[in-house]
């Protein structure tokens, strides 16, 4: 054993002579890397140094208020494993696996995993619908966007009709026939049913809009 040891120690020492440059690859080795990722306030951030791992880690960075998670990324023997922090409100994901991607500049890859597990008919439904992960989430923000969409378009609409009640409300001389008080009572029934509903709110700027938009057609329809 004693023989062994030796050995080995004057190996050590030879190599430290006859390729130094390899001092340096074991240190980088044995010290390993770890970078941080998180969403600030312009968008993603990469940290080499600083740990982010709890609230007061956090404290003094640009980390967007509505984006918490923080995933750490360690490569190396001696170092912490990879993990996301964040809080409850992360749920259970985890890092089942990760590597680095050269062909992307070096970046970190991941395979996630659900802590708590899919049952496996919520899973078939998952693999038959959709070909791989990035697919789901580009299905999923493109879905995201159409209800942004819509939500704009339910505001413009609702906003409409706030502008014709007013014109109706405004020029009761005008519109003072039965008619007019029906089309003015259905006009209510709609904006209540849709405040009942918690349609997307809507601002003065949006009813103005309409309200000159509609002035322009009576007042052309007036003049033809």
């Amino acid at each position: 054993m004693a023989f062994f040891l030796t050995f080995v120690g004057v190996m050590i020492l030879l190599s430290g002579f006859v390729i130094p440059h390899r001092w340096a690859q074991l240190y980088r080795w044995l010290k390993g890397s770890r970078r941080t990722y998180y969403i600030g306030q312009d968008g993603l951030v990469t940290c080499f140094h600083k740990k982010l791992r709890t609230p007061v880690d956090r404290v003094g960075i640009d980390m967007n208020p509505n984006n918490q998670g923080v995933i750490e990324i360690n490569h190396g023997q001696f170092r912490h494993s990879s993990a996301i922090y964040g809080g409850c409100h992360i749920g259970p994901w985890k890092i089942s696996k990760y590597w680095r991607w050269e062909s992307w500049d070096g970046d970190d890859c991941l395979s996630l995993t659900d802590g708590h597990g899919l049952r496996a008919d919520i899973a078939l439904q998952m693999i038959n619908a959709y070909p791989s992960l990035q697919a789901m989430l580009d299905r999923i923000a493109e879905q995201d966007m159409d209800l942004q969409i819509s939500l704009l378009s339910r505001r413009e609409y609702r906003s409409a009709i706030v502008a014709i009640l007013k014109i109706i409300d405004d020029d009761k001389q005008k519109y003072r026939s039965r008619a007019a008080g029906n089309i003015r009572a259905c006009l209510e029934d709609l904006i209540g049913m849709a405040r009942f509903q918690g349609e997307p709110e809507i601002t003065d700027t949006l009813v103005l809009k309409w309200l000159n938009e509609f002035k322009e057609v009576i007042v052309k329809d007036v003049k033809d």
